[in-house]
């Protein structure tokens, strides 16, 4: 299996260092965010670790038949194909995407979750004008629960490639709101991030790959404004109006 997945994920283009500010404040506030490390796990056993890549495997090649029939028949605008493809396309995308990334950020370093737990904390952090994300100071008090699940790439003070896996969680905010959310945001077309899975009723969690080609801390820019974007595109459903 290859390393970037191309025909499968959502795809947005997010410039590092773009800010929201020339748009309007959210109208009901931010919404707030604590983010947190995956707990640690143990590296599975060889067998386990082939089966993982057997299934991977296996659910890449039902994925890319039914995304390559869809594309041949209805384009590359995937919000103007008909629903019941659509429904097929994203089901397929997100069996491989679990099982891809289970395999691929499986037993990740604690040391290094930390590090980009703190570098997305710095960035949620930062003072912008009209930002529709604060850091919430406890999970208790987050509307949303941002969870690192891994890293892959260089090392820190080495540009070069650098993938990270992020989930976002039900926190005050409910998971039925989190399955009500448009996976639709942003420019599709370029590689910023990419869509691994999205919310259902058995697994409540969007689970996001984001890269950028040089420092850990641009990585962890991009998680941040692929998650303002997913915010800012889906407001009405996580802050309604009362």
């Amino acid at each position: 299996m290859s390393r970037r997945l191309p025909a499968f994920a959502l795809l947005a283009s997010l410039a590092a260092g773009t800010a929201l500010a020339g748009d309007p404040p959210p109208p009901r506030g931010p919404i707030s965010v604590f983010v947190q490390a995956r707990a640690d796990e143990a590296m599975p056993a060889k067998e386990e670790m082939e089966a993982r890549r057997a299934k991977a495997d296996a659910l890449g090649q039902t994925f890319s038949v039914i995304a390559k029939d869809a594309y041949k028949k209805y384009g590359k605008d995937r919000t103007k194909w008909p629903a019941d493809v659509r429904a097929s396309y994203y089901a397929a995308n997100d069996a491989q995407g679990i099982a891809w990334s289970a395999n691929y950020y499986v037993a990740r370093p604690a040391p290094e979750k930390a590090d980009s737990v703190a570098d997305i904390q710095k960035q949620i952090g930062k003072e912008r004008k009209n930002a529709y994300l604060v850091l919430a100071p406890t999970k208790d008090e987050a509307d949303l629960v941002l969870e690192v699940v891994g890293r892959k790439g260089l090392p820190k003070f080495m540009a070069g490639g650098k993938w990270m896996a992020v989930d976002l969680l039900p926190g005050r905010i409910p998971a039925a709101t989190l399955q009500s959310l448009g996976r639709e945001f942003g420019d599709w077309l370029s590689d910023s991030f990419m869509i691994l899975h999205w919310p259902v009723a058995k697994e409540p969690f969007a689970r996001i790959e984001v890269t950028h080609p040089e420092r850990w801390v641009d990585v962890a820019t991009n998680v941040r404004q692929t998650l303002e974007e997913l915010v800012k595109a889906n407001y009405d459903l996580l802050k309604p109006a009362k």
